[in-house]
Order: C-alpha cells, then sequence, then structure tokens
C-alpha cells in the first residue's frame, strides 16, 4: 500500500478509537463489588475462594470480579468462610433456595 492509500484508513481509526475512548472509562469505574457475602463469624484481611480474591472487614467479604457463575462464587465462599447468613450478586440478594444450595458446601 502507499501512504496516499493508507492515509484514510489511519483517519477512520482514529475516528473510531476517539469516538469509543470515551465509552470505555465508564465501565472502567463503574468496577467495584459485584459479589458481596455475610459470614457468620468475623474475618479480616484477603482470601482467596476458587480463582476469586475477597476482602473481609468484620462479617462483611466483597469480591470485584469472579470467572464462575454466581451460585458457584457462593459455593466456593460457603466452603472457604463457612456458611454464609448472606450472598449477593450485583447488589440482588440470593433467596432462601438459593442460600440453602450455595450452604450445602459449607464445611
Amino acid at each position: 500500500m502507499t501512504l496516499p492509500r493508507i492515509l484514510p484508513l489511519l483517519g477512520a481509526a482514529a475516528l473510531s478509537f476517539l469516538t469509543l475512548a470515551p465509552t470505555i472509562q465508564p465501565v472502567q469505574a463503574a468496577e467495584g463489588a459485584q459479589y458481596s457475602a455475610k459470614l457468620t463469624t468475623s474475618l479480616e484481611g484477603t482470601r482467596v475462594a476458587s480463582d476469586t480474591l475477597w476482602r473481609c472487614a468484620g462479617s462483611e467479604c466483597t469480591a470485584s470480579r469472579a470467572t464462575a457463575r454466581p451460585a458457584i462464587v457462593c459455593a466456593h465462599a460457603a466452603r472457604e468462610f463457612g456458611k454464609l447468613e448472606g450472598f449477593a450478586f450485583q447488589g440482588k440478594a440470593f433467596d432462601e433456595a438459593e442460600m440453602t444450595k450455595c450452604n450445602a458446601k459449607a464445611h
């Protein structure tokens, strides 16, 4: 390709980037605690349950991301922390049936 033929492609690529760039930042800024677990005991610091990094303070633990479905993340948390009083994904709390299934893995 010659330079005159490449310039329009570079211009289009730059324009695309400039158009999409403002949409990337809000997604990164919104990234926070996706998961929350209420423990029956108190725990401080960080722990890893399966492949999820949890930050705990008192009886509350939060995680920002995981690679598994929320039900599996809950079961892994119960296995690591013991029976959970509550669990939520993106602010939506698990109901009683989901918690019973989650806590079946607790030690």
